[in-house]
């Protein structure tokens, strides 16, 4: 995995470990306070960052791929 100098993108990642936590973005979202919008453009814009999928949304609660448990 190619990661870029991410010392910018804590906000990104304090998200992903809460989606991580919680298996929901919704849950994410209520627990941090943002709205599910807002989680969810949050974890795209570190999947672009980092140019993996780190979440697998097909299943129920969220599961961390392969690259998102790297993280």
């Amino acid at each position: 995995m190619n990661i870029p100098n991410l010392s910018g993108y804590l906000n990104q990642f304090q998200i992903f470990i809460k989606i991580a936590e919680t298996g929901n973005l919704s849950r994410a979202a209520r627990e941090l306070g943002l709205t599910p919008s807002a989680v969810s453009k949050s974890l795209s814009q570190l999947e672009s960052i980092t140019g993996n999928l780190l979440i697998n949304r097909e299943s129920r609660p969220f599961q961390l791929t392969l690259d998102g448990r790297r993280i």
